[in-house]
Parts: C-alpha cells; sequence; structure tokens
C-alpha cells in the first residue's frame, strides 16, 4: 500500500469516527435518524497537518463558516442554522437551504468585532428550533468550539 492510498483510507476512516461523534455513536448513513427522515449535522474541517486533528473553525475574511450536512435518508426542507459567539454577540440565525439526502452546505455569518480576546468562543446549533423533523436524531445538532487568536 502506498503513501497516498494509506493516507486516503485513514482519512476517510477519521471522516466515519467524526460522523459517528457528530451521531452520538452511529456512523450508518441516516444512524438515528427515522425511515426516511433527514438527519441534519455540522462537519468539522479536519487538518491537513494532522489528520486526527479536527474543528469546527472556518474562517476567512468573509467569517466562520459551517458545514451543514444531511445525513439522512430523507430530503430536508430548509432550516436555520444558529451561531452563537457568547458576550461577544448574538446569537445569529442563517437561513440554510434545503437538503437532499447525502448533501451539504456552508453557512457563514461574520465574527464579532472583540470575538478574539484572546480566542473566540462560539456554538453551532443546525436545525434551531426543530424546524426539521428528524425522526428521533436527536443530541448531534449543537457543537461548541474555539477559533484560536
Amino acid at each position: 500500500m502506498d503513501r497516498r492510498t494509506f493516507l486516503t483510507l485513514t482519512l476517510a476512516s477519521l471522516a466515519g469516527l467524526v460522523l459517528a461523534a457528530c451521531d452520538g455513536g452511529s456512523a450508518a448513513p441516516g444512524g438515528g435518524a427515522g425511515a426516511g427522515t433527514p438527519d441534519l449535522v455540522p462537519i468539522p474541517q479536519i487538518s491537513s497537518f494532522n489528520p486526527l486533528s479536527f474543528s469546527f473553525c472556518k474562517r476567512d475574511d468573509d467569517g466562520l463558516h459551517v458545514t451543514v450536512k444531511n445525513q439522512g435518508p430523507g430530503t430536508a426542507p430548509q432550516s436555520i442554522t444558529r451561531i452563537d459567539f457568547g458576550s461577544a454577540g448574538g446569537p445569529f440565525d442563517v437561513p440554510t437551504s434545503s437538503l437532499n439526502p447525502g448533501i451539504s452546505v456552508d453557512v457563514t455569518h461574520a465574527i464579532p468585532l472583540g470575538c478574539f480576546n484572546p480566542d473566540c468562543d462560539f456554538t453551532i446549533v443546525v436545525n434551531h428550533g426543530d424546524a426539521v423533523d428528524e425522526g428521533g436524531a436527536d443530541g448531534n445538532n449543537e457543537v461548541s468550539d474555539r477559533c484560536i487568536g
């Protein structure tokens, strides 16, 4: 097995573990959701320097980018992704488009001035307000993380 194949397999395995962690332990497609229902989850960024490291801090000059994926077998209607920067600002509700099974979308919101003091803590909640019936796939919609200043 060459190095590229090993790295690809390692990243694929890690992605499964990350999805399992986000889904409360089931890495199967649609794990936890009822038959035919969507299951919206936030997806972290995997570090290119260390494939065992991942973070929800995906940022640039436009702001914080949140990847929302429908890992369930049903189509998810439009929903709200909430981004809260705690005392630095928020919560901010960002419209999230309808998602077919297996599809993801990035939503973005500006990081408030003063958030980096020295770091910027935030919480992401996909399907805020439970507008999408996820068929009992509870506990995998919210994550908290930090961007290092």
